[in-house]
């Protein structure tokens, strides 16, 4: 909240909404400007719709996952809906998580940020936005689909990965470095998923923000 407000994010692009528990908590935040949610799984995303009736500045998209190209995909259905991808999902996932484990798949479209922004803030061109990810090892692949959105990005807010979780995941230091070289800097990492066995912190949340823009 304090970042948004800071680097004045009018519009919050929530990616791997899940159901939005993000949102909502940004919502009982005070966060009172637009936000505007993803989701590719069909449960999920219609559980998503559900939780967002009744906020005026709260926007679900049609079902979709984010990439770099616009295609049809297949994504996988975890047992318990957070961990779902389109990526296949490695054993140290599910050996810290059980419940994670694979249950099915189902066909989503693809689509890139650039051309959803477009699609909803025609107007907007410009304005500061800010860019969460939880897409589970999928985020490179967002950013791929971003070349243009990313110039009014003003914050990211993402999970990254310590170890390989999933099949062709972008690794930390890798998607760490490239967010850098788009011209953002790190202002703090969280832990997230810990393997409850043996305490290691699998994924992390990290926050970024863009590094030329004039803020006080």
């Amino acid at each position: 909240m304090h970042l948004f407000g800071r680097y004045r994010v009018k519009t919050v692009l929530d990616v791997g909404a899940n159901v939005g528990q993000f949102a909502k908590r940004m919502i009982a935040a005070g966060y009172p400007d637009r936000i505007i949610s993803f989701e590719p799984v069909s449960s999920s995303h219609s559980m998503l719709l559900k939780n967002a009736e009744g906020y005026d500045q709260w926007q679900v998209a049609r079902r979709c996952a984010l990439g770099g190209e616009r295609r049809k995909v297949m994504v996988n259905i975890a047992g318990n809906s957070e961990s779902s991808s389109l990526l296949p999902m490695l054993e140290r996932h599910v050996s810290a998580l059980p419940i994670s484990k694979y249950l099915g798949a189902e066909e989503t479209e693809l689509i890139r940020l650039d051309d959803v922004l477009e699609e909803f803030l025609p107007a907007e061109k410009g304005a500061s936005l800010a860019l969460k990810m939880d897409v589970q090892g999928f985020e490179g692949e967002v950013l791929d689909g971003a070349p243009r959105t990313l110039k009014q990005i003003k914050v990211i807010y993402t999970e990254m990965s310590l170890c390989p979780l999933y099949d062709r995941e972008v690794p930390f230091f890798d998607l760490y470095s490239r967010i850098l070289k788009l011209g953002f800097r790190c202002v703090g990492i969280s832990p997230g998923f810990l393997d409850p066995t043996t305490w290691e912190v699998l994924q992390v949340d990290a926050t970024f923000v863009a590094e030329q823009t004039n803020s006080k």
